[in-house]
């Protein structure tokens, strides 16, 4: 792993009456930061769908180049995620994912000025590659912020993102092509989205924090304490049979009934 994706703790101590208020400041922000980090991805993703119809016009690609060209890209994205979120665990998440952002950014702005299938071909294979960094940020982000207990509801507020990110994308080129001019179609579709993805750079790189420690807070076990050891007045595998037990009785009694009334029923 490079050196400067590597997290550093802060030399400096949050004092003991104030780690609390610290503690719900940063993870508020990393939740905010990742959110709006992530919904960043889609804008230089998904852009690529709406450029379709000018590949195939201007270029003179075919239905199917545009459909291998996207299948390209979602492959080496579904592989990416897996690898990608093995060294982000490593990394400081909040250098990994500006560090993604950055990239497919590039990307896109190398994709505004290609002419031909091979090159674009090279370009989105890169880009989901690329892509494959933005995912496991959030989740190690989630996990060393927010306690078992609350990973869930949190995880909810998270998904927003594929939501807001799938939903700008289209104004966002809109906007480009009232920028740069409808002539201007590669512009538009890849470098003004580009550019909307390094200001979400600048909100990863300031809301998301690495971590507790890093940040001089003690680690959220400390600040926020869990028993693992939740003691259930009803023993799970008891309160199962108590439920399935008398369900299964009807169950049977019911069949019985029925196969006694059918015959009956079938000669009527």
């Amino acid at each position: 792993m490079f050196n400067f994706l590597q997290p550093k703790k802060s030399a400096v101590r949050v004092p003991a009456d104030k780690v609390m208020d610290v503690y719900k400041k940063y993870r508020l922000l990393t939740l905010i930061g990742i959110i709006i980090g992530y919904a960043s991805f889609y804008v230089v993703r998904n852009n690529f769908a709406l450029s379709t119809p000018f590949l195939k016009a201007d270029l003179n690609l075919s239905a199917t180049s545009i459909g291998l060209l996207s299948s390209y890209m979602l492959i080496s994205y579904g592989l990416s995620k897996g690898y990608m979120s093995s060294l982000a665990d490593k990394a400081d998440p909040k250098k990994f994912m500006a560090l993604g952002l950055i990239l497919c950014a590039l990307v896109n702005v190398l994709m505004g000025f290609s002419i031909n299938f091979t090159t674009f071909t090279i370009l989105v294979v890169i880009l989901g590659t690329f892509q494959g960094m933005g995912v496991g940020p959030c989740f190690i982000s989630m996990a060393k912020w927010y306690p078992k207990k609350e990973r869930g509801i949190v995880g909810a507020f998270w998904n927003i993102s594929h939501n807001i990110g799938g939903g700008i994308v289209a104004p966002v080129v809109t906007a480009g092509f009232f920028i740069v001019g409808e002539d201007n179609w590669q512009a538009a579709s890849y470098i003004v989205p580009a550019c909307v993805a390094l200001i979400g750079v600048v909100v990863v790189l300031y809301c998301v924090k690495g971590s507790p420690v890093n940040e001089g807070l003690p680690d959220l076990q400390h600040i926020m304490p869990e028993d693992d050891n939740i003691e259930y007045s009803i023993p799970k595998v008891q309160s199962f049979r108590s439920f399935s037990a008398p369900l299964s009785r009807n169950l049977v009694h019911s069949s019985r009934k029925f196969s006694a009334v059918l015959p009956e029923a079938m000669q009527s």
